[in-house]
Parts: structure tokens; sequence; C-alpha cells
């Protein structure tokens, strides 16, 4: 037999997470107007589907991870992907890209 719930309780709402990343890589540049296009959408809500997406969803919206990256790549090196962040020198693996550990 399972209890029944009060008629005070209230119902249990779910939420869910949405993570959107742009621009991980530096050279990724096309990664940066889908991300716009998504957070015109959701904050227009010229789509009936808006309303519904940020009641039930949590975004965490980062248009550009990489920041320093992307703009070393703009004006330097087309072909950097890397972070310009140099690693701690305590860290294993050296490699700056913002995707490793």
């Amino acid at each position: 037999m399972t209890p029944s719930p009060s008629k005070d309780a209230e119902p249990i709402s779910l939420r869910f997470l949405d993570l959107l990343l742009g621009l991980q890589h530096a050279r990724e540049w096309a990664s940066i107007p889908p991300i716009q296009y998504t957070i015109d959408q959701l904050l227009s809500q010229s789509d009936p589907r808006a309303a519904r997406y940020l009641k039930n969803y949590t975004f965490h919206i980062i248009p550009i991870m990489n920041p320093d990256g992307y703009e070393y790549s703009r004006n330097v090196d087309r072909n950097w992907h890397k972070s310009r962040c140099p690693s701690p020198p305590d860290e294993l693996c050296r490699d700056p890209g913002v995707d490793r550990k």
C-alpha cells in the first residue's frame, strides 16, 4: 500500500540543466552565431516554445569559452586552437587546450 500525498503537499517540479558552450577552440569562429541566435530566441520569446523552455530548463550559456585564444586566432595565427593562458607549473599536462585536464 502506497501512502497518498497530503492535500497540502506541493508538486515536485523538475528542471533540466542545459549547458551551451561556444568557441571552445579558438579557431571555431562559426560556433558563436548559433549561441547568439539561441539567446535571442529565448529572450525575445518570439517562438511560443521559448516560454516553455525557460520554465522547464535552467540555462548556463557561455558564448565564448576561450576569449584569449579567439583574439589570438583572429589577429596572429588563424589556425591557433588553444587557450593563451599558461598551465600552472605543477600540472602534469602542460597543454593549454581548454578541453583538457
